[in-house]
C-alpha cells in the first residue's frame, strides 16, 4: 500500500470518527462552544475531501484494468490474423463471459472491433486498422 492512499484512508475515516464523536459531544452536553461546530465542520471536510480523493483513485484504476484489457483482447484478436473465434478468446482470457461478451461489444461500439461471419456461419471478430487501433487504446476510458 503506498503512503498516498493510507494518507487518504486514514483522512477519511479519522475525519469521520472525530466528526461523529464532536456531534456526539454536543448532542449530550446539551451546549456547545462556537469553536465545536468549527471543529466539527473541518474534521467533515477532511473526511469528505479525503473520501473523495480515494473514489477518484478508484475510478482511475479501473480505467487503467479497462484499458489492460482491452489491449490484451485486441492482441489476442490480432495475434489470429485478425480475426477470432468467440471460444478462442473465452479459452485465453480468464473472465467470466458475461463480462466478456460486454467488453468485447463495448469495443465493437467504439469501432475498435468488427465482427464478421463465416463460411460456416461462426461470427469472427476482426481488427481493422492498427494504426488507428492504437491510438484509440491510449485514449480509450482516460478522459475525466
Amino acid at each position: 500500500m503506498n503512503f498516498k492512499k493510507l494518507l487518504k484512508q486514514l483522512g477519511a475515516v479519522g475525519g469521520f470518527s472525530i466528526s461523529f464523536a464532536i456531534l456526539a459531544s454536543i448532542i449530550g452536553s446539551g451546549e456547545a462552544p462556537p469553536e465545536a461546530f468549527l471543529f466539527l465542520s473541518a474534521f467533515l471536510g477532511v473526511g469528505g475531501r479525503s473520501t473523495q480523493l480515494l473514489l477518484q483513485d478508484a475510478k482511475k484504476a479501473q480505467a487503467l484494468k479497462d484499458l489492460e484489457i482491452s489491449k490484451k483482447l485486441i492482441h489476442l484478436v490480432s495475434a489470429n490474423y485478425g480475426k477470432t473465434t468467440l471460444a478462442e478468446i473465452m479459452m485465453k482470457m480468464d473472465m467470466p463471459i458475461p463480462e466478456l461478451k460486454a467488453k468485447l461489444e463495448e469495443l465493437q461500439k467504439e469501432g475498435i472491433l468488427g465482427v464478421e461471419i463465416s463460411n460456416s456461419g461462426e461470427m469472427l471478430y476482426t481488427v481493422s486498422n492498427p494504426v488507428s487501433l492504437e491510438d484509440r487504446l491510449f485514449s480509450h476510458k482516460l478522459i475525466d
